[in-house]
């Protein structure tokens, strides 16, 4: 068995797969593959009571091009927290379809056929100061009510979910002017945690700064 070699224990039966690393800004897409891994994985899906839709770089494409966009690098979904041990019952199905596993994180995974990868990301419903939000590993934040109620548009001559209010989600996501096609524009993290990082990355180098991160996440992950 390789290094690369991980095995994940669901719903009682084991599921081996081969680990690959990932290097951000390394390829671009292959659209005719990407549509074709796409297309897969929605047929999957749409047969399921799983809530998903297409997010990120996708979701733009979607909405701005009606394509991929020909410099992203992969296919984004997102998939509401509540439905991932559903989720990840299908790996047995992707993998009938060639559609394999190759990174698992417990707020994310990938799935790759033909040298393309879809990121899958788990959104978790959370109450903020009274608001239900969905947050995706405590750095990509969004109020429920985007994620929960979906639409479907045609994207390639797929049926496929996006957020209800696709167009404000990504005002959010890219900012005012996500309509401009701009190369290696990201969406940036927006939850409070990953703000708060940034504005205070330079006290990472004072002495009190693990014992005030300790605080804050008592404070606000328990």
């Amino acid at each position: 068995m390789s290094a690369n070699s991980k095995l994940l224990i669901i719903n009682n039966r084991e599921f081996h797969y081969s680990e690959v690393e990932l290097y951000e800004g390394t390829k671009k897409i292959n659209t005719e593959i990407a549509r074709e891994n796409l297309k897969k994985f929605n047929s999957i899906l749409e047969e399921t009571e799983i809530k998903y839709g297409l997010y990120f770089g996708t979701l733009l494409g979607a909405i701005r091009e009606k394509h991929f966009i020909e410099y992203d690098e992969d296919t984004d979904i997102f998939v509401l927290g509540e439905y991932k041990d559903s989720f990840m019952n299908l790996l047995f199905k992707f993998r009938e379809v060639n559609l394999e596993l190759i990174r698992y994180k417990e707020h994310y995974l990938s799935l790759m056929s033909n040298n393309e990868y879809i990121d899958v990301y788990f959104f978790y419903e959370r109450k903020r100061f009274f608001v239900k939000k969905r947050i995706h590993n405590n750095r990509d934040v969004i109020n429920a009510r985007y994620l929960d109620n979906l639409v479907k548009i045609d994207f390639l001559g797929m049926n496929i979910p996006v957020p209800n209010q696709s167009k404000k989600v990504l005002k959010i996501l890219y900012g005012k002017n996500w309509r401009i096609p701009l190369e290696n524009c990201k969406a940036q993290p927006n939850s409070f945690n990953a703000k708060l990082s940034v504005k205070l990355s330079f006290l990472r180098s004072l002495p009190f700064y693990t014992n005030m991160v300790k605080v804050y996440k008592s404070l606000f992950f328990k």
